[in-house]
């Protein structure tokens, strides 16, 4: 392989799961920096979402057609579904974090066993998620 061939090759980037807390100042649409990261990821077809973050999202959303709008939009995304390796692992993640006193959310666990079973970082601004092991952040 000549050295021109080897730079032109780049090692393919990760996907990122991002969680509700960005998604709801992304649709708040007051931040033009979270604005142009999730625009700037979704053209590289980087995002994923998962039913629990979905749930989160639509929890947070009070206006009918603006929930029926997100759910329209969300197809755009990687859905990623449960399964049952899914859940066991969540429970896996919730024992061990109070085995080492740190109070975790089951639904942040959710999140954090879908990351780790599809090899993804996670995109938030919630501190839990630094807790768990194995978990890899996006900046």
């Amino acid at each position: 392989m000549s050295r021109a061939n080897s730079k032109s090759w780049k090692l393919p980037k990760k996907k990122i799961l991002i969680d509700s807390s960005v998604w709801i100042e992304f649709l708040k649409g007051q931040n033009s920096s979270i604005i142009q990261k999730i625009n700037a990821l979704q053209g590289e077809n980087l995002i994923c979402i998962c039913g629990m973050i979905l749930s989160e999202v639509l929890c947070g959303i009070k206006n009918r057609s603006e929930r029926e709008n997100v759910c329209l939009n969300i197809k755009a995304f990687n859905f990623l579904n449960e399964d049952e390796r899914i859940w066991k692992k969540a429970a896996d993640i919730f024992i061990e974090t109070r085995a080492k006193g740190i109070k975790i959310p089951l639904s942040d666990c959710i999140i954090a066993a879908v990351a780790r079973n599809n090899g993804l970082k996670i995109y938030s601004f919630d501190g839990h998620f630094e807790a768990i092991d194995g978990i890899e952040l996006h900046q």
